[in-house]
């Protein structure tokens, strides 16, 4: 399911159909939290972030810094994803 929710009231022609699948997948390529998600993830004890492995087991703390539009709510969001919540 899409982001646009009255997608079947507004595909009223051909063309509309098409402008929703462009902008549908425009927001997917965009959406912060899944390309967040798939470069930060958990497996057992280590931590996986862009490409390298943390084993988490070394560490007493983690910091996790986020920059973005809505870093609270993205970095909560994520974080959450990323263990399994």
């Amino acid at each position: 399911m899409g982001l646009i929710k009255n997608t079947q009231a507004l595909a009223a022609t051909p063309a509309r159909t098409d402008a929703l699948a462009i902008a549908e997948a425009a927001y997917a390529a965009i959406d912060t939290g899944a390309v967040v998600r798939s470069q930060l993830w958990f497996d057992g004890t280590t931590l996986h972030a862009d490409g390298r492995a943390y084993d988490l087991a070394k560490y007493k703390r983690i910091h996790v810094l986020v920059s973005a539009r809505h870093p609270v709510a993205l970095s909560k969001r994520s974080a959450r994803c990323s263990m399994g919540e």
